[in-house]
């Protein structure tokens, strides 16, 4: 644990360095306890099993699949709880940053993995980077490939121009959980995102057919969100939270992510896709939002186990998984 939290503070990421204090104290870990392995396929967990020796479950996604304390993630709970039924690895494939191009430039390597089931659960990262046209905002600027000249000095000023920006980037970062949000219901650009259409629901799509494809189901996830359009965020909820650079709005974050779930339940009635609707969950189970987020879109460690027992629950009860035995799991969800 002061392994992770080392690490962390010297990538400069001090909001996760912070979260990893009040973890360690919280749920008592001990310094050493080692809290993150990831396998020498790449993949955070245990070393994979020998293909065909148990119902395989791949899980795509970002941050919020990778998780942070590792029996705490989603992933390595829905494994633990459908194995109560018989053989089942859940790999974890989620990357931090990563948004559903980033998982399309490796669909080749995930449908090499010949998943049984394959959970899609990301988006995140791709709303917090759209442009909308009646929201404008700065964007930082790509540095150009160096052509021609003298190669070492391309090099030294791209290297350069990274540090920079990454400088850049963690300020920001900072600087969206420290600015004031103003909460406002009646913002015109609310009427202007019922129109709305995330850009990247293709590339959604695209993951889905490929790895259908390739012999395997395929479930969609809604995102779970801190903030909301139906409900006045707290002042506890306008603490924790953080915004794209384009809003001070809570309700225009919400409102996009809402805009998003309803495409993705678009996208499966088109493809005959299963979906688990965890945000209709959240808003159940996550009451207040306040006290199982530490931020816009993560949930803390209590909050990713239970999202781990919903999803067995539900992907038993939907006849997903062969072999589970849905009163078993919907029991060990709602413990």
């Amino acid at each position: 644990m002061d392994a992770l939290i080392a690490s962390k503070r010297r990538q400069g990421k001090e909001l996760a360095v912070r979260h990893y204090l009040a973890v360690k104290q919280r749920l008592s870990i001990p310094g050493d306890m080692v809290v993150l392995r990831v396998n020498s396929e790449g993949y955070r967990g245990p070393e994979l099993l020998e293909a065909g020796s148990a119902f395989r479950v791949l899980v795509l996604g970002d941050s919020c699949t990778f998780g942070t304390i590792g029996d705490y993630t989603y992933p390595r709970v829905l494994e633990q709880e459908l194995g109560r039924s018989g053989p089942v690895e859940v790999i974890n494939a989620g990357v931090e940053g990563y948004g559903p191009r980033q998982i399309l430039a490796r669909i080749d390597e995930f449908a090499e993995l010949r998943p049984d089931l394959t959970l899609i659960h990301v988006g995140w990262n791709a709303l917090f980077s759209e442009t909308l046209e009646f929201l404008p905002r700065e964007r930082p600027q790509s540095a150009e490939p160096a052509r021609g000249g003298l190669r070492s000095v391309a090099l030294v000023r791209r290297v350069a121009l990274r540090l920079k920006r990454l400088g850049t980037d963690r300020r920001e970062a900072l600087a969206a959980y420290t600015e004031t949000k103003r909460p406002d219901a009646k913002d015109p650009a609310l009427t202007r995102l019922e129109t709305y259409t995330p850009s990247f629901v293709h590339e959604i799509e695209e993951i889905a057919t490929r790895m259908r494809s390739s012999g395997s189901l395929v479930v969609l996830t809604t995102l779970p969100a801190l903030y909301r359009t139906d409900v006045p965020p707290s002042p506890a909820a306008l603490k924790i939270g953080h915004l794209p650079r384009f809003t001070n709005n809570p309700y225009v974050l919400a409102g996009m992510v809402e805009r998003y779930n309803q495409s993705l339940f678009k996208l499966a009635e088109q493809h005959v896709l299963a979906v688990v609707d965890l945000d209709a969950w959240s808003r159940s189970e996550l009451r207040p939002p306040e006290d199982h987020f530490f931020d816009s879109v993560h949930l803390v460690e209590e909050a990713q186990r239970a999202l781990g027992l919903h999803l067995a629950s539900e992907l038993a009860l939907k006849g997903l998984v062969p072999r589970a035995d849905p009163s078993v799991l919907y029991s060990a969800a709602n413990r």
